[in-house]
């Protein structure tokens, strides 16, 4: 599994590894060795989108990482060269939508839509009194112009 580290930020990657398993066990059965080309492509096109934060950094480490985590799984799973092809398969087909949906408020979770606009705010998620402040500010909003 240390291949999964060697050419992306170690955070990025751990934090890959922490959506492929919240996926796993929150919208399938709790598996996160397991994958099929539906399932890629619904994890990528779809699950990344709407429970990640997405940016272009963030992009690039899942299309560095994700790859080798679906072979990372299909070797512990001992399945042979022709489902892992065809799971790669599906995932490079899946990048230019996980890309495009990302960027598609409507395909994100609300939580992720009030993130994502703290962020374009120029707001420090790590600042409390910043976060506070555009909080209220974001509250105080009509209910129509909210997330």
């Amino acid at each position: 599994m240390n291949r999964l580290f060697d050419d992306t930020d170690s955070v990025d990657a751990f934090q890959l590894v922490n959506a492929v398993c919240d996926f796993a066990f929150l919208c399938s059965d709790g598996d996160p060795l397991c994958w099929s080309p539906s399932r890629v492509a619904a994890f990528l096109s779809l699950w990344v989108p709407a429970n990640t934060i997405c940016d272009d950094k963030w992009h690039d480490t899942v299309e560095a990482v994700f790859p080798e985590w679906l072979r990372f799984a299909a070797q512990r799973r001992g399945l042979d060269a022709r489902p892992l092809d065809l799971n790669l398969e599906s995932a490079w087909d899946s990048f230019a939508d996980m890309r495009r949906n990302a960027a598609d408020p409507k395909r994100r979770s609300p939580e992720n839509n009030i993130v994502t606009e703290m962020i374009d705010d120029g707001i420090d998620l790590d600042d409390k009194t910043m976060v506070e402040e555009w909080v209220t500010r974001y509250n105080a909003r009509p209910l129509e112009e909210r997330w």
